[in-house]
């Protein structure tokens, strides 16, 4: 398994975290459902919905950037965070699916 796959398999437990620990609150974020993706012509992606609107989706790739890991959304080339801020990378996912991901 390579970096890259490491650090979306650590973005998805992430997710799968916050999401368990907001269910049942008043005042959670929307709550996010992932899975990891092979295609066997590019590099894996994470695929991420809002629960309960699996029609709201956004793909999160993970690349190097000027010699560091970072999270990126490959259709719009839009960076999300460094892989070391993992932490926050779900309320930046939630903002791009409220906003109208595919």
């Amino acid at each position: 398994m390579g970096d890259g796959r490491l650090h979306l398999a650590a973005l998805d437990a992430v997710i799968a975290h916050k999401s368990a620990k907001a269910f049942g609150k008043k005042d959670r974020p929307v709550p996010l459902a992932c899975g990891l993706v092979a295609r066997r012509a590019a590099a894996p992606v994470l695929n991420v919905v809002r629960e309960g609107d699996p029609s709201r989706s956004v793909e999160v790739g993970c690349v190097r950037r000027d010699g560091e890991w970072w999270y990126q959304v490959p259709d719009s080339g839009e960076w999300l965070s460094p892989v070391e801020e993992v932490e926050r990378v779900p309320g930046v996912l939630v903002a791009l699916l409220e906003r109208g991901a595919r």
